[in-house]
């Protein structure tokens, strides 16, 4: 299949790319940035998920420096 003299391979590329490049815009769009925006989650399960978030970054090393030390 060599259209406009490009050989088929090249052809493959480019649609294959297209699709990548357009389900990675899909799933930026699609997906939430917060467990408080999320459609697919419960109350519960946002509250709970919420809270483990905010105990994870209370156990964050602060400074890059402490962090190299480390």
């Amino acid at each position: 299949m060599d259209l406009w003299a490009i050989p088929g391979w090249f052809w493959m590329f480019v649609i294959e790319g297209l699709l990548a490049v357009a389900a990675g815009a899909f799933t930026f769009f699609w997906l939430d940035d917060s467990p408080q925006h999320a459609r697919f989650l419960s109350a519960a399960e946002k509250q709970a998920l919420i809270s483990e978030l905010a105990r994870e970054e209370e156990k964050k090393i602060a400074s890059a420096l402490v962090r190299c030390a480390a």
